[in-house]
């Protein structure tokens, strides 16, 4: 959660109980998309590309679900060798996924 955001709701919070189950859901949103970000920067920092990160990376992945920029973005900056942080941009862009600025 954008931490304005988070100052902002929990300040609602306060006074209006809603706002704690709004705060909830977005931050649990939130670890749900830094663990498939951590999990995806450990597949590839730990071997060298190839099919077989391909297939991992693919496998975290829920089915209904595209690659969030949240976790794109996440997973570039703990990516450690810049040419595996290019095969994972390419990567991503063949999943389909729009880069921003913020990818480059």
């Amino acid at each position: 959660v954008h931490p304005i955001l988070h100052r902002f709701i929990r300040a609602k919070a306060s006074s209006n109980e809603g706002s704690k189950s709004i705060l909830a859901k977005a931050s649990s949103n939130q670890g749900s998309k830094s663990k498939v970000a951590r999990s995806m920067a450990r597949a590839v920092n730990s071997n060298p590309w190839s099919d077989e990160v391909e297939s991992s990376l693919s496998s975290l992945l829920r089915p209904s679900e595209s690659l969030s920029r949240t976790t794109v973005l996440q997973t570039l900056r703990l990516v450690k060798d810049p040419a595996d942080g290019l095969r994972f941009f390419d990567w991503v862009s063949s999943k389909g996924f729009s880069h921003r600025e913020q990818s480059f």
